[in-house]
């Protein structure tokens, strides 16, 4: 039985982001990120805008800051300086956007965590 109104607007995908150390190495950053559970028509709107051949006349590609301010909604294991909880908020959010390379890390998890949940049905 597919009831509809027991899946859940969100769902949790582990990432790992590997910040280059300065050393020719790179540190391992794991944490959960919260990804808006997008209905179908709002995946294929947002496939269609990263298409550049797909744009409508006037329309921009989306860039990764505008993907990701759609789809995520939350993390888990985002520390502040003081190994404290950092709030997801839009101000933190942009902040750890700006590690690189966290953002196209993100992006990736977004679009890895929609093929996995295609393979799996």
């Amino acid at each position: 039985m597919f009831k509809i109104s027991s899946i859940s607007q969100t769902y949790i995908t582990p990432v790992t982001v590997d910040v280059p150390d300065g050393k020719g190495g790179s540190d391992k950053h794991k944490f959960a990120v919260v990804f808006k559970r997008l209905p179908q028509d709002d995946l294929d709107e947002l496939h269609r805008r990263l298409n550049r051949d797909k744009l409508h006349e006037g329309e921009t590609l989306l860039s990764d800051d505008e993907v990701l301010d759609q789809v995520v909604t939350g993390w888990q294991d985002v520390l502040d300086t003081n190994d404290h909880p950092l709030e997801f908020n839009p101000e933190n959010f942009a902040a750890l956007k700006n590690v690189f390379p966290t953002r196209p890390t993100l992006v990736t998890a977004f679009f890895e965590s929609i093929k996995t949940a295609k393979r799996k049905n």
